[in-house]
């Protein structure tokens, strides 16, 4: 995203496709420090794999990633650079199997460490190559919503009376104009730029950069696209050895689509059955493209039973401890897929509840089950430092569990879950916990 404060809270909107995902098809584990994730951004640049994120299980990289990189490069290329960054990271944590410049050359040659990277089947975002290649040809118009009486919008005199957004990049001679729908609500912007893109420097080919919107009344002919190219191709997608998994970006609801102009559906001329279409549509998509993902060995933020916010916490606080604890919910995540994030405090600073944090999720979890950072933002340096962090109890053996978390005495509001190799204890009058190990840790 272009600001990140505003991603912050913009984000928060992404929801799970239905109540409960499928669970991954790739071997779980109890291995704590494999059951880690993080969700890293670098500005400026690649996320350098010589710090601790790369140690993490999962690595999930958000599309702002390398945006001054991306952002900067004629035209732009994010698609490209999500793959090399997932790259380094393969080759960060497997250098045998997965040396640079290439990478992983087979799936499973490095399968402890997984990758994610962002997609996003609501917005066509041209500064992915395989969808300004479409936004570009002629033949695949149909992918795109268009702006209502869509002469007027390539006539700069009409368009600018009309919609609520530019139509053209004037930044351009003669200017970029096009028929098809978009905004720029979150438009990339050009290193020390305020507003949107420079006129005349962002660059994504023949269209105007922006936000444009598919059209998921198309059909199977962008379904094929979505899910066999954008979502699981060879080049950049899940057939590629170096992607292990997505995360899946914005909704379509009965007002229309998340974070885009909220005259985006007055502009293209729509009404609440044109949107209902879409709706329909955009989960059919979404449901070929979730086969797609777990039937190439991989898994997707939306499809976490619990944790699928994009700023994911912990499930329960210390005024729900006790219910949540007592209720059905523990015994339900054994046969669920599970992101506890990490509490966060007001400031990018050191984690302010580790310990409980661990505690709770090792109280809860099922096989299936990450600890670690959702979406905090992108680090741009010395503007917004995120200082990420890896407490030595992700490292440690805590064996495997010997049962569910339960009360220690009928209201005592004292849990505890034993494992092989360790007791663990919260208690939820205070929010304390314990970590007792039955022998040295390994």
């Amino acid at each position: 995203m272009a600001r990140a404060p505003i991603k912050i809270f913009l984000r928060i909107a992404v929801c799970a496709w239905g109540v409960h995902a499928l669970l991954p098809k790739f071997p779980s584990t109890y291995n704590m420090s494999m059951s880690t994730m993080i969700m890293p951004c670098n500005d400026t640049g690649f996320m350098g794999m010589q710090d601790i994120v790369g140690k993490f299980g999962i690595v999930d990289y958000d599309w702002s990633n390398a945006k001054q990189l991306w952002a900067n490069a004629h035209p732009m290329n994010a698609e490209e650079l999500l793959l090399q960054q997932a790259k380094i990271s393969k080759a960060a944590a497997c250098p045998d199997t997965c040396a640079l410049p290439g990478g992983c050359a087979e799936k499973n040659a490095c399968p402890l460490a997984k990758v994610w990277v962002y997609r996003n089947l609501v917005k066509a975002l041209p500064w992915f190559t395989s969808v300004r290649e479409k936004l570009e040809d002629p033949r695949y118009a149909g992918f795109f919503l268009r702006f209502a009486n869509a002469s007027c919008a390539t006539d700069p005199a009409c368009a600018n009376a009309t919609y609520h957004v530019p139509t053209c990049d004037y930044g351009y001679s003669p200017p970029k104009c096009t028929a098809f729908y978009h905004d720029q609500e979150q438009t990339p912007e050009h290193p020390g730029r305020d507003g949107s893109c420079e006129p005349g420097l962002c660059d994504c080919g023949a269209v105007p950069c922006g936000e444009y919107l598919f059209d998921h009344r198309n059909g199977s002919m962008l379904t094929r696209f979505l899910v066999d190219e954008l979502v699981g191709g060879a080049a950049m997608g899940m057939g590629n050895a170096n992607i292990d998994g997505l995360f899946m970006d914005d909704v379509w609801g009965s007002r229309g689509p998340s974070e885009e102009d909220r005259n985006s559906m007055a502009d293209c001329g729509l009404g609440s059955a044109d949107i209902a279409a879409l709706v329909s549509g955009y989960h059919a998509n979404m449901d070929a493209a979730k086969a797609r993902i777990l039937g190439d060995g991989g898994f997707n933020w939306q499809m976490f039973d619990v944790g699928h916010n994009t700023n994911a916490g912990p499930p329960f606080g210390p005024s729900s401890c006790a219910a949540y604890l007592r209720g059905p919910q523990p015994a339900r995540l054994q046969n669920q897929s599970l992101l506890f994030g990490f509490t966060q405090g007001k400031t990018k600073g050191p984690l302010p509840a580790f310990d409980t944090d661990l505690a709770s999720f090792l109280l809860v979890r099922g096989p299936y089950a990450w600890l670690g950072y959702s979406w905090i933002g992108c680090n741009n340096g010395n503007t917004n430092p995120i200082p990420y962090e890896r407490p030595a109890g992700l490292d440690a053996d805590y064996g495997v569990p010997l049962g569910l978390v339960a009360e220690t005495a009928p209201g005592s509001g004292v849990f505890r879950r034993e494992w092989s190799k360790a007791t663990v204890t919260l208690d939820c009058n205070t929010f304390n916990a314990t970590i007792t190990a039955h022998e040295t840790f390994e």
